[in-house]
């Protein structure tokens, strides 16, 4: 059942119920107006295509678990959030990340997102709050390494348990980011 809010999360709402039986590449943009009662020219409002709307997903799912995010960076929280994120809405994911590709698809575009957020959390121990690039680059390449691995998890089942995933990816973050992103 939708839950009516604003109209842009109650399109965002009918594409996670739609998705949930069918699979995403499937699923006409009418196909989700309809479900929730609205017309098409409203979902262009809000949204550019299919990929728009499944990326306002990812990210408003991704903002909300980081308002309780601790003050300094904690790569450990953060990775159990992500997880947890995601087996929440599993199903969803599996068929996003199965039935999608491109340039703007979620695959891309949650790296970034992530990226995002973590280079504004270390900015926060440099002076002048630029990253120096060399580090810059090193955390770029740990993400989408992270992003790659885990989508491929997604597609292919997550394990039961998360710890043995969790403690994969700590193991592999570079010796020279973990003084910025494991503040205990």
């Amino acid at each position: 059942m939708l839950r009516r809010t604003n109209t842009k999360d109650l399109l965002a709402q009918s594409l996670e119920q739609l998705a949930s039986t069918r699979s995403i590449n499937k699923i006409r943009i009418s196909d989700i107006t309809g479900n929730c009662g609205l017309s098409s020219p409203m979902f262009y409002y809000y949204y550019k295509d299919s990929d728009d709307i499944i990326n306002y997903i990812f990210r408003s799912q991704f903002e909300k678990r980081m308002e309780n995010a601790p003050e300094e960076m904690d790569y450990e929280w953060f990775l159990n959030q992500l997880s947890e994120m995601i087996r929440e809405k599993y199903t969803f994911y599996h068929n996003v990340l199965q039935n999608t590709s491109g340039v703007n698809s979620l695959y891309n575009s949650s790296a970034v997102c992530i990226l995002e957020y973590i280079q504004s959390q270390i900015r926060k121990d440099f002076d002048n709050e630029e990253i120096p690039a060399a580090l810059d680059l090193m955390l770029e390449f740990h993400i989408n390494g992270i992003r790659t691995k885990y989508c491929d998890m997604i597609i292919t089942g997550l394990p039961e348990s998360s710890a043995e995933t969790l403690e994969l990816f700590l193991g592999t973050l570079p010796s020279d980011l973990k003084p910025y992103m494991m503040h205990h």
